[in-house]
């Protein structure tokens, strides 16, 4: 089961972000393996990244980052 209190999170970090697909190849991936993993696509503007950081690096779940620079 996918998304439990227990996940482990990467997050997609892009601005704009819809256009990402790595979460949704992530996800089959995770999906198919059977792992309680999560890809979350974030959308964060470049003067607020200093705030935003801070914030991820302090939540105790999140796994990995993948930072897209247009």
């Amino acid at each position: 089961m996918r998304g439990t209190g227990k996940a482990e999170i990467f997050v997609m970090l892009a601005h704009p972000v819809a256009h990402a697909k790595s979460p949704g190849i992530f996800n089959e991936i995770f999906e198919q393996k059977g792992l309680d993993s999560l890809m979350v696509p974030l959308s964060c503007r470049p003067e607020d990244f200093e705030a935003f950081w801070a914030g991820i690096t302090a939540a105790e779940n999140i796994r990995g980052v993948i930072i897209s620079v247009p």
